[in-house]
């Protein structure tokens, strides 16, 4: 009964703007732990540390610090111990895809690439096992996680490698995540793109790329109008993609984008 409190609280927080209900299901999995006990009820046990995981990390993604994502990490590998890629591959799988997400967002509020690092050896792990024909959605996900963990990683180190290995996984996301199908991923995964495209262009000073990284952010701000989070992500990208176009190349070189008359109306950009 914790346990099940604890998921109605975190659904309930994860629709409000507060952290109340999200630190009460926190409370919530930690006394069910009390009780689910790896040598009593290891399944239980498990599956409680992913919750409380992905609880923690919520919290996390609305406060400051790194407090919370930390004990998220914490949380995740603990599940991991009763995990096994041998015995419970699904189960094993879907804990890596949220350790890597516990791993990213710890990396992005820090200096360093460690924990980058390791958010994108965590996805490719759920990616040995996680094949597009059985489980597409999830490995649309992971791919689309994985290019997340890696712009931010190519953001902190020299080269393109990874920047070009990000905008490889987001294309491979949205194979699968199609404007039809899952039409909310589509634009999540479109704006990743579209950061990732940014900023290998920018680097690469290849005014195509932002072109594209340009159009990309249009494509999921014109989908994304009845989900202000993502049509705000979106607005914030194509603001970023036409600042750096401004300031690197000529009028001449940019202007001929698809889509750039249409983005400085439409958003008003002017």
């Amino acid at each position: 009964m914790q346990n099940n409190l604890g998921l109605a609280l975190t659904a309930l927080g994860d629709r409000e703007v507060s952290t109340e209900h999200l630190a009460e299901a926190v409370t919530c999995y930690r006394a069910a732990l009390q009780e689910y006990t790896r040598q009593r009820e290891p399944e239980h046990w498990a599956s409680t540390q992913l919750n409380l995981g992905r609880a923690l990390r919520m919290l996390g993604e609305r406060e400051g610090g790194t407090k919370h994502f930390e004990e998220a990490v914490t949380s995740e590998l603990t599940a991991l111990q009763e995990y096994s890629r041998e015995h419970t591959p699904l189960l094993w799988t879907k804990a890596q895809l949220s350790l890597g997400v516990a791993l990213m967002n710890l990396g992005k509020r820090e200096a360093g690439t460690k924990h980058l690092a390791e958010a994108v050896a965590a996805y490719r792990a759920a990616l040995q096992e996680c094949a597009r024909e059985q489980m597409p959605l999830l490995w649309a996900a992971t791919e689309s996680n994985l290019g997340g963990a890696l712009t931010a990683l190519g953001e902190r180190e020299t080269g393109t490698k990874y920047l070009e290995k990000a905008v490889e996984a987001y294309r491979c996301a949205l194979q699968e995540y199609t404007l039809v199908r899952t039409p909310l991923r589509w634009a999540e995964a479109q704006n990743g793109l579209g950061d990732a495209l940014r900023d290998l262009g920018e680097r690469k000073r290849d005014a195509g790329l932002l072109c594209e990284a340009l159009r990309s952010h249009f494509n999921a701000w014109q989908v994304a109008g009845a989900a202000p989070y993502y049509a705000s992500v979106a607005v914030m990208g194509t603001t970023r993609d036409v600042m750096v176009l401004r300031k690197r190349f000529t009028p001449s070189v940019f202007q001929g984008c698809a889509d750039y008359a249409q983005v400085l109306k439409q958003i008003k950009l002017d």
